[in-house]
């Protein structure tokens, strides 16, 4: 759900349980606009594709995989849009 899209917007809140090893991803609208020199959008089926794919790696391979697949995409060194985003893993708790 796109959050601060306009001053109108209305939201619901919704609880989820996080599991072990559960992958959560936080982006900004910015990276899926992302385009390339054909007037593409990089857009959410190649980010779920990516994600998918890597959700068992390392969360730093993620981001350097992610970083990557973007620059080739947009065939330039800088974005022309603003993008954020956050990896969040759980890990198992340890008792001590």
């Amino acid at each position: 759900m796109p959050l601060g899209n306009s001053l109108n917007s209305v939201y619901s809140i919704k609880e989820e349980i996080i599991s072990s090893d559960d992958l959560v991803f936080l982006y900004t609208n910015g990276l899926l606009k992302i385009g390339n020199k054909r007037g593409d959008k990089y857009g959410i089926n190649n980010l779920k594709q990516l994600i998918l794919s890597n959700k068992i790696n390392k969360l730093e391979h993620i981001k350097n995989i992610l970083l990557s697949d973007l620059k080739n995409f947009h065939e330039e060194e800088e974005f022309s849009e603003n993008i954020t985003f956050v990896l969040l893993r759980k890990e198992p708790f340890q008792n001590n």
